[in-house]
Order: structure tokens, then C-alpha cells, then sequence
């Protein structure tokens, strides 16, 4: 697991490199797909540790449902993602790879597959410790404003052209009078410094977006349409 030098600051957008690589003689099998999926990704990040101030990012709290899935890590294969992620909780944090081990045991007398959790690493996974400060800096700050129907991205020089978008869809059903939810569930890249009102079907729409760069901070916007 490797991320940029600090030092961190709350809300910043941190990006992970995760690699894992199979040295055994035989498969692996692990839980979730071997890409940066929004929701069923193998390899992850899990964070301990900080505390308040905190930092909230409202289109996270889209629901969003993932079927279980399971991969294999051939012999001597090796995969590598990048996965994005905000820093919420300032302080003290350890960020820990987090990636769950299957193990198949076949059940000859029902003839049925079982899978159980294993950890070939005996719980040395790899972490790092960091400390977030509370303020952000002023060269790190990314802002947003709206010019009619578009929303423009201000920021420093250097995280133009490697902005990430993250945002959620609220569309009122007149049919069956509730709300259901879209989006893209996970930090995509984009080199526009402006974003267009996405494509939300329904009587009554909001949009929830977040905009960032890897080192740089998170801004929030909504507007109900």
C-alpha cells in the first residue's frame, strides 16, 4: 500500500496504490473483483483511529446494493488499483490494506461448496500511520460556483485536469410515490473544470455531488430540480 509524502489534512482526498501479488504455488481465493469496483473491489483500505473534528460528505450516504462476488489470484499474478477516498476524522489514523481471504471446503456428503474467512498474512497486513490536521490549507483548497446551469471547479493549478466526481441522484416516483437513488457510487475521473446537471429521471430530482483531487480537498454542492 503506498499514498502520496503528507502532510494530511482533513477532507483532503487521499489516493491509495494497492497492490497484491500471489507467491503461493497454487489460487487464491479472495471476496469481491479484482478492480477498483464501487462497492464489490477486493482490495481496499480500512481506517481506525481519529477523532472530531470530522468531516461529512453527503452524497456518501447513497445506498447502493452489491451482489457477493468472488475472484482467484492465479500463481504469480499480481494486481494494482487505485483507489480514492476522503479523509474524514482529523488525528491520529492507521490505514490498514484490507482485502478478505476465502477459503473453499467441499462438502463431498452434500455435495455443496463452502467458503470460510482465512488469513495467509497471520494478521501482519500492511498499514500506515498518518496524522490529519484539522485546517486545510490554503493552496489545497478546491471550491465550487455556480454559473447558470453549470457548476464550475476552482482550484489550484495543480490539480487541474485530475479532478475525481462523486455524486447521487434522488428521483420522486409519482407512480409509486418514493424516492429511489442513482449515481456513480465511487470517485470517477474527469478533466473538465465544470460539471453539467446530470440526467436524474423524476418528478422531483436532487443531485449530491462532491468534487476533489488526489492532495487536494473535497467540495460539496446540491440543488433539487
Amino acid at each position: 500500500m503506498q499514498i502520496i509524502p503528507g502532510p494530511y489534512f482533513l477532507s483532503e482526498l487521499l489516493e491509495a496504490r494497492l497492490t497484491l501479488t500471489n507467491h503461493n504455488k497454487t489460487s487464491v481465493e479472495v471476496q469481491g473483483v479484482l478492480a477498483n469496483a464501487p462497492c464489490t473491489g477486493a482490495l481496499g483500505v480500512a481506517i481506525t483511529g481519529g477523532s472530531k473534528p470530522q468531516y461529512l460528505i453527503p452524497s456518501n450516504n447513497a445506498f447502493m446494493s452489491c451482489p457477493p462476488m468472488m475472484s482467484s489470484l492465479k500463481p504469480g499474478q499480481t494486481v494494482s488499483i487505485l483507489q480514492d477516498f476522503p479523509l474524514t476524522m482529523s488525528g491520529s489514523m492507521t490505514l490498514a490494506f484490507a482485502v478478505r481471504f476465502i477459503h473453499l471446503v467441499k462438502n463431498k456428503q452434500d455435495n455443496q461448496n463452502i467458503y470460510t474467512s482465512f488469513d495467509p498474512l497471520g494478521g501482519h497486513v500492511p498499514a500506515l500511520h498518518i496524522v490529519v490536521a484539522p485546517k486545510v490549507p490554503v493552496d489545497r483548497l478546491i471550491s465550487l460556483q455556480w454559473i447558470g446551469p453549470l457548476v464550475n471547479v476552482e482550484a489550484p493549478a495543480a490539480a487541474l485536469g485530475n479532478f475525481r466526481y462523486y455524486y447521487t441522484c434522488s428521483n420522486f416516483v409519482p407512480v409509486d410515490g418514493e424516492f429511489t437513488g442513482t449515481g456513480n457510487f465511487s470517485w470517477q475521473p474527469f478533466t473538465q473544470s465544470f460539471l453539467n446537471l446530470p440526467m436524474c429521471s423524476g418528478l422531483v430530482s436532487q443531485w449530491q455531488f462532491s468534487v476533489a483531487a488526489p492532495g487536494f480537498s473535497v467540495a460539496n454542492g446540491s440543488t433539487s430540480f
